[in-house]
């Protein structure tokens, strides 16, 4: 199937009339919403868009230029989960941004799939409207601003207090642009990326940091080491009050799809790898939000990759042992505590799959290539680090050596 997005034309008014009455969700009669008032809505007091599929109206968004008003956005039943509801709002909502407006809202009816895709979308619930329908705000965040007050944060390994602490309303969407916009900075210094952090992934770290949900960042060259003798060492240097994570990375050798499976996971994977993340927080007191998080790189400072074994050693069931798995992680010599790959997410193949899912609605910049280097959560608790300290792992149901870290300063 073709699919395109375009600026909607009173031509399109007719399909726009007929998307807007399939929907199982926020009905209307006929006699609400008139064709002269599709034309009004997407000539004179803003614009529309559609999608089309093979030449066939399948969605389409209309959104007001001078209220900030979310007019309409629906997709039809039979399209809906391919991401042509996402390419939609984004294309309006950076259009009515760029008319200068501070604040953008709309109201939809409780419990629907709408209230849940634009919760998704980073949409804050402002509570309930005069009409009984649920209202969702967005407010405008300079993106550029936060991306340097976090790339010199990044320069200087200085703590400043959470960006959310200042704007409370500020979504995951933004959070990722305004981290897209930071990442894109140190590339420009020179870096390159070469894989991903997925953080978060280990529930029990939940109530610890208040963050409820997975995040990602990126790695890049610069902040990675290999080990290929499972032994390493790692300078603290530059570090915001560092903790360390054992965890299970995969090397890539192919993509993932939007909504992968187990299998699908697994067909990308080349090798897998024990390791340890060094992360990091620019914030005070390890006290943030998610979306802090995410500006701050995903809180990533440095990863240690071990000598990589091919998925195939694994043996016939490579999803149930990367599920059941347990490591013994040790601080000079003495034990701190017993992880197990169940603690990420169920197995760390979830976490993958998790990853694809998110990255699939961030456009292509975001998306997973082959030979990237994916860690995928920590195993355990993470803990506090300094200098001069060893830490170890080893592996009991993977056939992999395990890894030694010296930390120095």
């Amino acid at each position: 199937m073709k699919a395109g997005l375009r600026v909607a034309t009173r031509a399109d008014v007719p399909e726009i009339q007929r998307v807007r009455h399939s929907v199982r969700e926020n009905r209307l009669t006929s006699t609400v919403i008139s064709d002269d008032d599709v034309v009004e809505a997407i000539e004179r007091t803003g614009r529309g868009w559609v999608v089309e599929v093979d030449g066939r109206v399948v969605g389409f968004a209309v959104g007001h230029a001078e209220t900030g008003n979310i007019w309409a956005l629906f997709v039809e039943p039979g399209y809906e989960g391919k991401g042509h509801g996402r390419r939609l709002h984004d294309e309006m909502v950076a259009w009515l941004w760029s008319k200068g407006l501070t604040r953008l809202w709309l109201t939809t009816a409780p419990e629907t799939r709408a209230q849940r895709f634009y919760e998704r979308a980073g949409w804050r619930n402002a509570g309930l409207a005069p009409s009984g329908e649920l209202l969702f705000e967005r407010h405008a965040v300079d993106h550029q601003a936060i991306a340097r007050e976090i790339k010199r944060a990044f320069d200087a390994c200085r703590q400043i207090p959470p960006f959310t602490a200042r704007q409370p309303d500020l979504a995951m969407a933004d959070a990722y642009e305004a981290a897209a916009l930071a990442s894109a900075m140190r590339i420009a210094d020179g870096a390159a990326v070469v894989g991903r952090k997925i953080g978060f992934t280990n529930f029990n770290l939940w109530p610890i940091y208040d963050v409820h949900e997975p995040i990602w960042g990126y790695v890049y060259d610069r902040t990675l080491i290999r080990s290929p003798s499972n032994s390493a060492t790692c300078s603290l240097s530059g570090l915001a009050d560092p903790r360390i994570e054992p965890e299970i990375m995969f090397g890539l050798k192919g993509t993932l799809p939007a909504k992968a499976t187990s299998a699908d996971v697994l067909a990308a994977i080349d090798w897998v790898a024990c390791g340890f993340e060094i992360v990091q927080s620019h914030f005070p007191g390890w006290k943030f939000k998610a979306a802090d998080t995410v500006i701050d790189g995903g809180l990533h400072g440095r990863l240690i990759v071990g000598s990589p074994v091919p998925l195939a050693a694994l043996g016939p069931d490579p999803a149930a042992a990367l599920a059941s798995f347990t490591i013994a992680l040790t601080r000079d010599g003495q034990m701190v505590e017993e992880g197990k790959g169940s603690n990420v997410l169920g197995s760390p193949v979830n976490a993958m799959a998790h990853l694809a899912a998110v990255v699939a609605g961030q456009g292509e910049k975001a998306a997973i290539k082959a030979g990237e280097i994916v860690t995928t959560g920590t195993l355990t608790l993470a803990y506090p680090i300094r200098a001069g300290e060893t830490w170890s792992y080893t592996v009991k149901g993977l056939p992999l050596a395990g890894i030694t870290l010296t930390l120095a300063a």
